[in-house]
């Protein structure tokens, strides 16, 4: 699942009345992650930080229905800290794919 970046936010979160291809893209790439982060039979988290004002991809992760699914995260400095931040909202099987960073 390829998730939208930080700057495409204004336009994620505008009203359903803006007429414009993008927006429409926008709200369909969100709800197919959406839907594939529940589906999913693993994760895994590259090159992405999960930092914690992406509020929308941890609402999804927290709320997510299979607590046991397997996680795995390579990103380049903050593969321990993602792993333990997802470990405290219920992911006990994640883990770093590598030694902080990407090769």
């Amino acid at each position: 699942v390829g998730y939208l970046p930080e700057y495409f936010k204004d336009e994620i979160n505008s009203t359903g009345e803006t007429p414009d291809l993008s927006h429409d893209f926008c709200k369909l790439n969100l709800a197919y992650a959406s839907v594939a982060i529940q589906r999913a039979t693993a994760l895994y988290v590259l090159g992405y930080s999960l930092p914690v004002e992406d509020q929308w991809m941890w609402n999804r992760l927290v709320g997510h229905c299979n607590k046991q699914l397997p996680v795995y995260v390579a990103c380049w400095r903050d593969t321990s800290q993602v792993v333990a931040s997802l470990r405290m909202v219920g992911f006990a099987r994640a883990e770093g794919l590598n030694d902080g960073s990407i090769l």
